[in-house]
């Protein structure tokens, strides 16, 4: 990745990259897919294709200080990808990635990344598929909520509230998958540990909270080859019943935070959350470890249709999971987490969408922070068509009952472009502020979204 300095004259270098990049899509793909003059000529078949993506996200909240003042931020992404397929059984795939972020459009708050993003090539025949490259390996049947989706790491900088497909990112791989009838073996590699992005300090979604202080922060984290991951996982069908069993042995994307040391001259903390223990670090010199720790999942998952209802369970077994305790201890606990789900789409543009999910701590200790010994959380999206599926209104959501954290996204989808779209929507979360997500509980925004395909 090639890092862009936040600086005020990045901003006319960005936009020219920005209009090159879409200048280049158009080129290309006005090139290749330009319909031809003859019979004979319109049998050829090109062996390349040229597919982007802009999506652009502009947001209205609060600031967290104690002016309350009106924020606005501004994220644009876009993602161009350039596939190549001379034969039936070989692909390749070059895609890149601009990302870039604004507050109040102020020239120390941009901060812009040029990436790779799919980048990879596939041999396939009819029993086997090799790919190898970066690329996004989803696991689980459930929506949003699954616990077997932990192969790839995501992009939190938006925090939670983006939807999770478009948070994920593309991490170097070897994918085997070896076909056989109605079943199907896949096995997975990934040479080194990729980290999920995410800010620490000094944005709404930082890792410690917007209020937190800065202060001095160790991260454990080691790209050798040791400490890769990899996986495996068998699924096939019995009649209208889709399974899967799978392992994987991964280093967590997401970090956990490490041991302090309890001071007698330091008030205690009472229910600490994040920004406290941030604090507290400062104010007694320490330094904050932040640790990716090994884990291995077991998991299996199901889908299968009642009627007019799609029905889908995940399962998953931690050997490990992190947590943090009051005594400024780093505790590790093994725990099994499950969703359970049902769907219906209507022939009218109908769209129900019900999940439960719950999470079972085996060794339950007293002193765990930010969590309880089970937590059942309910994960809902809702929607209608209106207009030949041109506008769409609905709302998506989640209810912990035993942490009382919620989040809720009710939104509008205009779609009466083929190459553009828009959606106008408010994230809406909140909680007690010593839950994970009640540390966000101020960033109510309303936003907009435009989308263009290329």
């Amino acid at each position: 990745m090639m890092h862009l300095p936040a600086k005020s004259t990045l901003r006319g270098a960005w936009a020219a990259t920005c209009v090159l990049l879409l200048s280049a899509s158009s080129v290309l793909s006005a090139t290749l897919f330009w319909p031809k003059t003859s019979a004979a000529q319109s049998e050829d078949r090109t062996n390349f294709s040229l597919d982007s993506e802009l999506w652009n996200k502009l947001s209205l909240g609060q600031s967290h200080g104690f002016d309350r003042q009106s924020t606005v931020t501004e994220h644009f992404d876009f993602r161009s990808e350039l596939k190549y397929e001379p034969e039936d059984d070989y692909k390749a795939v070059l895609g890149a990635r601009v990302n870039a972020f604004s507050a109040n459009g102020a020239a120390e708050s941009f901060d812009a990344d040029l990436e790779l993003f799919n980048a990879y090539a596939e041999l396939s025949g009819s029993a086997y598929s090799l790919k190898a490259g970066n690329q996004i390996v989803r696991w689980g049947k459930a929506d949003e909520i699954s616990p077997l989706d932990n192969i790839n790491p995501e992009d939190f900088r938006d925090g939670f509230v983006r939807r999770r497909t478009d948070r994920k990112l593309p991490t170097p791989l070897l994918n085997l998958e070896l076909f056989q009838e109605t079943s199907k073996l896949q096995l997975l590699y990934q040479p080194v540990h990729v980290r999920s992005k995410i800010d620490l300090f000094n944005s709404n979604w930082a890792y410690f909270g917007s209020e937190a202080e800065p202060t001095a922060v160790n991260e454990d984290y080691s790209r050798s080859l040791g400490n890769g991951s990899y996986g495996t996982r068998l699924s096939g069908t019995i009649r209208d019943f889709d399974y899967g069993v799978s392992f994987l042995s991964a280093p967590s994307s997401l970090p956990s935070i490490g041991s302090l040391r309890p001071l007698p001259n330091m008030p205690a903390i009472d229910a600490p959350s994040l920004p406290e223990l941030a604090e507290y670090a400062r104010l007694t010199g320490q330094e904050i470890d932040l640790n990716y720790n090994r884990r291995q999942i077991v998991g299996f998952d199901f889908e299968t249709v009642w009627e007019d209802f799609g029905l889908r369970g995940d399962v998953a077994y931690f050997s490990r999971e992190d947590f943090y305790t009051s005594r400024l201890e780093a505790v590790s606990k093994p725990l099994l987490r499950y969703t359970l789900g049902a769907d219906y789409s209507g022939t009218e543009g109908t769209y129900i969408n019900l999940q439960f999910a719950q999470a079972i701590m085996t060794d339950w200790d007293e002193d765990i922070l930010f969590t309880k010994r089970i937590t059942n959380t309910f994960y809902t999206e809702l929607s209608q068509e209106f207009y030949d599926h041109n506008l769409k209104g609905g709302i998506r959501g989640s209810y912990d009952i035993n942490l009382r954290t919620y989040f809720y996204n009710p939104y509008l989808a205009l779609n009466f472009w083929d190459q553009v779209a828009f959606e106008f929507g408010f994230d809406l979360p909140g909680g007690p502020q010593d839950t994970l997500i009640g540390t966000y509980r101020n960033n109510e925004q309303g936003y907009l979204i435009l989308k263009g395909y290329f």
